[in-house]
């Protein structure tokens, strides 16, 4: 994902979070794909850029295979973080998101550290 000027968007790309105008109208949804029509609107309603995908993003690094790690030491990791997610709904998307998020990162760490 990348922020991205009003004027570098162009039609074709995909946004990554919703546009919204100054006062915080909806202008379009996240995941929608921008259209030369959107782009008038953008301007018209005073949108200065936007998240979109696949722009300026590096291609994940080669790591270790996670699914080749010890199960015992997925367990050992996950439930230290569910520890460190014990006040926080886990059933919330973002929430959720973050959680594997985190749980990848640090799989991955100890994983390069074996």
């Amino acid at each position: 994902m990348a922020v991205v000027k009003l004027e570098h968007l162009e039609a074709g790309m995909v946004l990554d979070h919703d546009v919204k105008d100054l006062s915080g109208r909806m202008l379009l949804r996240s995941g929608a794909e921008i259209t030369p029509k959107h782009l008038k609107i953008f301007r018209s309603w005073g949108v200065s850029e936007a998240h979109v995908r696949g722009v300026g993003e590096a291609p994940p690094a080669a790591g270790p295979d996670l699914a080749e790690l010890d199960p015992v030491l997925v367990a050992r990791v996950e439930g230290a973080l569910r520890a460190a997610f014990a006040f926080h709904d886990l059933d919330e998307p973002v929430t959720r998101e973050l959680f594997a998020v985190a749980l990848d990162h640090r799989l991955r760490r100890e994983a390069r550290n074996r």
